[in-house]
């Protein structure tokens, strides 16, 4: 039997047939343009593209959970059979509410603040149960799928809220709280993201672990490919609402790739790419600009009792690394080994009991006071993760870049600030006009653009890159990356880049400084770190960080 063949007799749990989906409001306006695809039983498949795509608005969608101003213009959505677009509401509710789970990107903002981990487990367990069982039961099902997906201490994970657990545990617990109904389908929008290197490799072995078992389809929503390729069974390219590539039944492999799926496989970064291009390969540095030497910090935990001894959380542990003129050190670990923290600390923003010391250049910003720090913050900026909370949404970009100037350049006037600001702009690939304009009008790219202009406004020698690249799309990240290349080589910039993405390190970086648990496990050049790693712990971090299979990188050269 052929595949085709074959695909056409395999059981399907979802088939979506020419559809389209259409802003109503303010405007009428195509989103998605008339998309196929169908999903088999115990079929993972992933829906890979850019923000704007229209990945995440397909799959909400689908079951009717896109905004009110959005709706399905034109198509059929069949789900295990039935007809599901045209349906009424009534029909699409049952759906999700026993045979549909959803798994999205943020799980800070998907779980209920207010309410513990095992009353939103026991609630989900209330609303899906086709039999009434008793309390004790529920809450003995509530603890089963906690173990299941793997929690250490299931006990107090179910007594705590979501503010007390850590984003791998997070995202744990909203898988537990989608598998709580038993679906035939998972969703799962971006689930990894925001994760680091080994927790996003354990969610995704969980997912399918659990997929084995259940056999259960998983819908799986993504902006890497190569995550896509670690995780499915066939893979869907989208762009501006087309499905522009599809692999065939029971492959990964694309027919024909399209020039768009081709520069997403060569925006991916890599150690061979760098050698490829010839770029600060084996670069010689110069003196340190940034010398950090036996840096301890502790934080006061509360007291348990009034009189009992005060308990001390060690952050970082006899901490010691240079940072180089025009270069640039990657800061890399898990969550939680001190990362921003110590980027906190070089700034003057590290509030807690601190020992050792932080020179930039000779002065040792731990003693100095308010108004000698103030004058080295001039010199050190930071770009931050996320640059849309990051940015005053009340402010134009104008202004925006023009408060430092301000606070750290008073003597020039105003005709020189706009002529600065402008410049700014240029350097890093805005145009001039978009100093009129608010945050909320620019793409997630250009938003980090505007952080990198505002850190740029007061001539920094060092800028600190606390994850810049992590929510942005691969083909963003790689026009990010190119930007900060091209400021250290034209400006002598240094940057202090903190990242989980081992791949981008290999890539960008000319040192490396690996953490665990605040202590430094390896430091030294890219190529001795993690070209050549010897060190366990950091062959761990390589190992999981996803890879395109080098059968498939060869039909893209």
């Amino acid at each position: 039997m052929s595949k085709l063949q074959e695909s056409n007799h395999r059981q399907k749990i979802l088939e979506v047939n020419r559809l389209t989906i259409q802003a109503i409001y303010p405007v009428e306006k195509t989103i998605v343009r008339n998309i196929s695809f169908d999903i088999g039983k115990s079929e993972t498949i992933s829906l890979v593209g850019e923000s704007g795509s229209g990945k995440s608005l397909t799959a909400l969608s689908l079951f009717g959970l896109q905004p009110n101003d959005i709706q399905i213009s034109a198509g059929k959505v069949k789900f295990d059979t039935k007809t599901v677009h045209p349906s009424t509401g009534s029909n699409l509710r049952a759906l999700r509410r026993y045979s549909v789970g959803f798994v999205f990107q943020e799980a800070q903002s998907s779980l209920n603040p207010v309410i513990s981990i095992g009353q939103q487990i026991i609630e989900v367990l209330q609303n899906s149960e086709t039999v009434m069982v008793s309390s004790r039961e529920q809450k003995q099902k509530a603890m089963e799928l906690i173990r299941e997906v793997e929690i250490d201490d299931p006990e107090r994970v179910f007594k705590s809220y979501p503010h007390q657990l850590s984003g791998g545990m997070k995202q744990r617990v909203m898988i537990a709280i989608a598998l709580a109904k038993s679906p035939s389908l998972l969703i799962a929008d971006e689930p990894t993201t925001a994760l680091d290197v080994s927790v996003q490799s354990k969610i995704l072995k969980l997912i399918k672990r659990i997929q084995k078992r259940t056999r259960m389809s998983i819908l799986f929503i993504t902006h890497d490919l190569a995550v896509a390729f670690q995780i499915s069974d066939r893979v869907m390219v989208m762009r501006d609402g087309y499905i522009t590539d599809k692999s065939e039944f029971g492959s990964l492999q694309f027919e024909s790739p399209s020039n768009y799926t081709k520069e997403l496989m060569n925006a991916l970064p890599s150690w061979t790419k760098r050698e490829k291009k010839q770029e600060h390969v084996s670069k010689v540095l110069s003196e340190p600009i940034v010398n950090v030497n036996d840096l301890n910090i502790s934080f006061k935990l509360k007291k348990d009792k009034i009189f009992s001894r005060r308990k001390y959380f060690k952050a970082l542990d006899s901490v010691s690394f240079v940072l180089r003129r025009s270069s640039t050190l990657a800061v890399v670990g898990e969550s939680g080994s001190g990362k921003t923290t110590l980027a906190k600390t070089i700034l003057g923003l590290c509030s807690a009991e601190i020992s050792g010391s932080v020179f930039f250049n000779d002065t040792n910003i731990l003693n100095c006071d308010r108004k000698r720090l103030r004058k080295i913050r001039a010199n050190l900026q930071v770009v931050f993760q996320d640059p849309i909370s990051s940015l005053n949404p009340r402010m134009r970009v104008g202004e925006i870049i023009e408060e430092g100037i301000k606070i750290h350049q008073p003597s020039l006037v105003k005709k020189d600030i706009d002529k600065k600001i402008k410049s700014i702009l240029n350097d890093v690939g805005l145009s001039s006009d978009c100093v009129y304009r608010f945050p909320h009008e620019f793409s997630g790219g250009q938003r980090q653009r505007i952080c990198i202009a505002r850190a740029l406004a007061v001539e920094p020698n060092v800028i600190i890159c606390d994850e810049p690249t992590s929510s942005l799309d691969v083909l963003i990240q790689a026009q990010i990356i190119e930007l900060l290349k091209q400021l250290q080589e034209d400006k002598g910039i240094s940057y202090l880049f903190i990242t989980h993405d081992i791949n981008l390190v290999s890539y960008f970086a000319d040192d490396v400084l690996v953490l665990k648990k605040g202590k430094v496990i390896e430091f030294g050049s890219v190529e001795k770190v993690i070209v050549n790693a010897s060190n366990p712990y950091v062959q761990t971090l390589i190992s999981a960080a996803p890879k395109i299979p080098k059968y498939l990188s060869r039909d893209f050269e």
